[in-house]
């Protein structure tokens, strides 16, 4: 792509629905770095992906996690950027937690951008 921005917001869209379609902890092994950095609400850092991978892959496949990015930026370097927006965590008997997140992006080798540093917080 010729933008970005763009590029980078494509990219946050397309591990949402990963996400989606296969479950929050095989969408995060795909789309995080191997030393990502996990900011969760209430807990402690998760650091490094395989960390990452076994807290989310604890939680069970029962929760649906998407979200929809509202904006970002990238540097004008283009190799780093963020993307910021809503997620809704759908939880078994229909109950919803919406809130915000906040992901950090790196550019890699190959063109593509991973997720350095994930959180969110509810409300």
């Amino acid at each position: 792509m010729d933008n970005p921005l763009e590029d980078l917001i494509q990219s946050d869209i397309a591990f949402s629905k990963l996400s989606v379609e296969k479950g929050p902890a095989l969408a995060f092994k795909e789309f995080l770095t191997e030393t990502s950095i996990m900011l969760p609400q209430n807990s402690q850092p998760i650091l490094g992906i395989e960390a990452i991978y076994k807290s989310m892959e604890n939680s069970g496949s029962t929760q649906i996690l998407s979200w929809k990015p509202q904006g970002g930026k990238v540097s004008l370097s283009e190799d780093l950027g963020y993307t910021w927006g809503i997620y809704t965590l759908q939880i078994p008997h229909n109950n919803k937690i919406q809130g915000k997140y906040l992901n950090v992006w790196i550019k890699q080798a190959d063109g593509t951008w991973k997720v350095e540093v994930d959180m969110g917080n509810t409300g």
